[in-house]
């Protein structure tokens, strides 16, 4: 491994977590290096257009990580770097699994796994569902609820009994679903198909899908549901580290 590189990345790290600039003295000091190895790593990122100095000569990120994270985000194969989570969730569940994102007011299917039991929910990879009555759309409903409320609570049809069509009965689903990290799904849009789902965030922090898991309300009782939300929950955290460029051992905890 190239020592250079190693340094320059490490004081890389260091600077992009930092929410503050820093100087060649804190810099060295918690990159254990010296001050000349320092000094020559910060000329070369800036060089490269990754640091620059500012005028007290302390040291910050530029923008360009950020370009090169944006790009590579939006070059991401979503499906392939969630098969993986997929596979596992399919496993400890044995139920369909489905992996969404957002489409405008609804929630699209960009992947699913069948689960082998005889009776499955109905959906299908690129069919759509309505936000606020689905676990994987009510998540992706709840981290952008800020932007979308007034248009879904415009239109918040009901499918069933059990949908919710009160503007003050979303409102506090939606803040209970960010509070616990999970959405759960309880007939809502058919009648006999339960779900929970958990969001998959980018690096930025931001909710760019939603992972969960529907079957048959024989199946996925509310004793159930509660057993496999910490598989959906551990799923949606599985993903979030690929696309952060972590490593992450896909197993069971």
């Amino acid at each position: 491994m190239s020592a250079t590189l190693s340094k320059g990345l490490l004081i890389l790290e260091n600077l992009a977590s930092s929410p503050t600039s820093k100087g060649l003295t804190a810099i060295a000091s918690e990159a254990d290096l010296t001050k000349s190895n320092t000094h020559r790593v910060l000329v070369t990122l800036k060089k490269f257009g990754f640091i620059q100095q500012d005028a007290d000569r302390n040291y910050r990120c530029t923008m360009k990580l950020w370009k090169l994270g944006y790009t590579v985000l939006t070059q991401t194969d979503l499906p392939s770097v969630s098969s993986q989570a997929m596979r596992f969730l399919a496993d400890s569940c044995n139920e369909s699994v489905h992996l969404s994102v957002l489409d405008g007011l609804q929630v699209l299917y960009v992947d699913k796994l069948e689960s082998d039991r005889p009776v499955r929910a109905y959906t299908q990879k690129g069919g759509n569902s309505p936000l606020h009555c689905v676990a994987t759309g009510k998540i992706l409903l709840a981290y952008n609820y800020r932007h979308l409320r007034s248009s879904v609570c415009a239109k918040l049809q009901r499918y069933t009994s059990a949908t919710i069509t009160s503007p003050r009965r979303l409102d506090k689903e939606m803040e209970s679903i960010v509070a616990n990290g999970y959405a759960i799904n309880c007939g809502e849009f058919r009648e006999e198909v339960y779900g929970v789902a958990a969001p998959i965030f980018d690096p930025t922090g931001g909710t760019i899908a939603s992972i969960g898991i529907s079957g048959p309300s024989t199946r996925l009782t509310t004793d159930t549901i509660e057993k496999l939300i910490p598989k959906v929950v551990q799923a949606g955290k599985m993903v979030t580290a690929e696309l952060a460029g972590l490593q992450h051992s896909f197993r069971s905890e």
